[in-house]
């Protein structure tokens, strides 16, 4: 069995300029919330999901794309308490959109979809 953390810290396939967005929330003493958002470098190994893809609709075109992220920090792909992370390869935005957690294994492995290039 091959051990998977020697991959993911092996600068032959692994990204050290991986950049996570996270926003946290907390309330002030006037009881108004307050977002902050957190900046984290980490490193891992990004795949594309999917190449980009032209989607169009009634209200006008965008592209769609996917990546695969393993990584061994802990991303988030939100739950009622908190925004999903926004992770920042190769200078797109990506909204992380799955987390399948192989902690015991130490990583886990996360799905980004393209953020909207107008907002």
């Amino acid at each position: 069995m091959m051990e998977l953390s020697t991959v993911l810290w092996n600068a032959e396939y692994a990204d050290s300029t991986l950049v996570c967005f996270r926003q946290t929330q907390a309330t002030d003493r006037y009881g108004f919330a307050r977002n902050t958002e957190a900046q984290f470098t980490f490193t891992g190994i990004v795949t594309p999901e999917t190449g980009d893809e032209l989607e169009r609709t009634a209200a006008g075109a965008y592209t769609n794309a996917r990546i695969t992220i393993h990584t061994p920090f802990q991303l988030s792909a939100g739950d009622q308490t908190q925004d999903a992370d926004i992770v920042l390869w190769q200078g797109r935005r990506y909204t992380v959109t799955g987390v399948k957690d192989y902690s015991a294994f130490g990583f886990v492995c996360a799905t980004g979809e393209l953020l909207p290039l107008n907002g």
